[in-house]
């Protein structure tokens, strides 16, 4: 994982307004988690579902999949289950107040426009730093002998995650106890190779969701797929964007699967 400096505010966000942004991603992490989960098992679950009604299969390994099946399929009733009053607290937390922030307590000085436009230039650097990388290491697969070992609709994710300054009195987010570990939010949805890798990623196209809004002080900029995300696929106000440290950048390779079959000779001798 590498980090992208972006730059360093003098101090940490508006505790208020980070407690809200903290408990909201706690809720969506924890919606994917649950989701994921769900997923997992089901799936455990269909692969050996046919095994407790195999005839070939003496009768105790028989009942003993039986009651795997059984417990994997109340397992998944209760993650649906917890999924529901997921949806529910977080429904909750909305009505109360906890996900919102009062316009004063974002008071933003006097420089904040200017320093949120630096931020948005360094965080556009990077995607086009991103976006190159893959491109470079597309290529790089492309010249692999074997072509058919890699997802070539999709073969890489990235995820970014947003690196705050810490407020004194909120160091218990830290992923860290102690130093200076910085509060990590995730910026969702995750991006894979062809959003990053799309003609509109260019640098000539503009993502700007504030363009169309005649009173906004960011309406002018232009903003790649990455700033977009912040915004429009995020809660994070524009006032917070001098409080950003850096971006966390995460790259991986997709999944794949491959057989190895043995040489016709071999399979004569079975």
């Amino acid at each position: 994982m590498t980090d992208g400096e972006v730059r360093a505010s003098p101090s940490g966000p508006p505790a208020a307004v980070l407690d809200a942004l903290f408990l909201r991603d706690t809720c969506a992490e924890l919606e994917e988690v649950l989701k994921r989960a769900r997923h997992e098992v089901s799936n455990f679950r269909e692969e050996i579902g046919s095994l407790a009604d195999e005839p070939n299969l003496p009768t105790g390994f028989r009942e003993a999949y039986a009651q795997v099946i059984s417990l994997l399929a109340a397992v998944e009733t209760a993650i649906a289950d917890g999924d529901e009053q997921c949806c529910a607290l977080g429904a909750k937390f909305h009505s109360s107040g906890l996900l919102n922030w009062k316009e004063d307590e974002l008071a933003t000085p006097p420089d904040a426009v200017e320093a949120a436009r630096s931020v948005i230039r360094e965080i556009n650097g990077t995607e086009i730093h991103v976006a190159s990388a893959l491109k470079s290491a597309r290529s790089a697969l492309a010249k692999c002998p074997d072509k058919r070992l890699f997802d070539w609709a999709m073969p890489f994710n990235c995820e970014f995650t947003v690196l705050f300054n810490t407020d004194p009195t909120r160091r218990f987010y830290q992923s860290c106890g102690e130093g200076d570990e910085p509060i990590r939010l995730r910026v969702r949805p995750r991006l894979h190779d062809r959003s990053l890798s799309s003609p509109k990623n260019d640098g000539s196209y503009n993502w700007n969701v504030f363009q169309f809004s005649e009173d906004h002080p960011l309406r002018d900029d232009r903003h790649g797929y990455l700033v977009h995300c912040l915004f429009d696929h995020g809660p994070l106000p524009w006032e917070m964007l001098s409080y950003i440290r850096g971006i966390g950048v995460e790259l991986t390779f997709t999944d794949y699967e491959t057989v190895w079959v043995a040489p016709r000779q071999d399979l004569d001798r079975l």
